[in-house]
């Protein structure tokens, strides 16, 4: 399990599950289902929240909370790190410091999918009060450096994919940076981004396809 993305020149072919930069976590939590949710610093005052996770576990609520609260939420007999309460101090004061929704995808047929239902990733990746709303469902080729899913004012981004069979590789370009993860049949993984400073380009979609693979993936951004 684990995580992590450039600017708009975007994107060279990558098949590892690891991150395709260096960058180190603030926190990770293990949980009972043996998932790891993992807490960056991608740059002073912007804090991402990452977790992989299977089909049939819920995924850590991160929206509308800070990094904080989620750490305290699932490690409540642990005291919240240093580096991330000095990261979030630093998000606050960058966001104090500025001048200060949509419905799923219609459809007329979800399909019978292999381990994750299309109607059930709609319903709960697709939804909510977000600026921007791209839904993909049982995509079955890369969205690459054509993506549709393209923000160049964002302050907040949501990326979510799910691999109904195969396997694909997910990526999301925010804060000059390109995460890749590889995401195999029945695996869900999100990343949460949020920023205290002005806007900034945001990009996501799935890549080199195995397998046979049909995917999910969502992109929600706020300005």
């Amino acid at each position: 399990m684990h995580k992590l993305l450039l600017l708009a020149g975007l994107i060279p072919a990558c098949t590892s599950s690891e991150p395709s930069s260096v960058m180190q976590p603030l926190a990770e939590v293990n949980l009972a289902s043996g998932a790891v949710v993992s807490f960056y610093e991608t740059s002073p005052g912007s804090i991402a929240i990452s977790e992989e996770y299977a089909i049939g576990e819920d995924p850590v609520p991160t929206i509308g909370r800070s990094p904080i609260d989620v750490y305290q939420s699932i490690a409540p007999n642990r005291s919240v790190p240093v580096a991330l309460t000095e990261a979030q101090a630093r998000a606050t004061e960058a966001y104090a410091s500025r001048t200060h929704a949509p419905l799923p995808p219609s459809r007329e047929n979800f399909i019978n999918n292999t381990t994750i239902d299309d109607e059930w990733f709609a319903n709960n990746f697709c939804v909510g009060s977000w600026d921007n709303i791209w839904c993909r469902l049982n995509q079955t080729t890369a969205i690459g450096n054509n993506t549709p899913m393209i923000d160049d004012d964002t302050d907040e981004v949501y990326e979510e994919g799910c691999a109904d069979r195969g396997q694909f590789d997910m990526w999301l370009n925010v804060d000059d940076t390109v995460h890749w993860w590889t995401l195999t049949q029945g695996k869900c993984r999100f990343y949460h981004w949020t920023s205290g400073w002005l806007n900034v380009f945001s990009a996501g979609g799935g890549e080199n396809l195995l397998d046979n693979a049909r995917y999910h993936v969502s992109f929600r951004t706020r300005h």
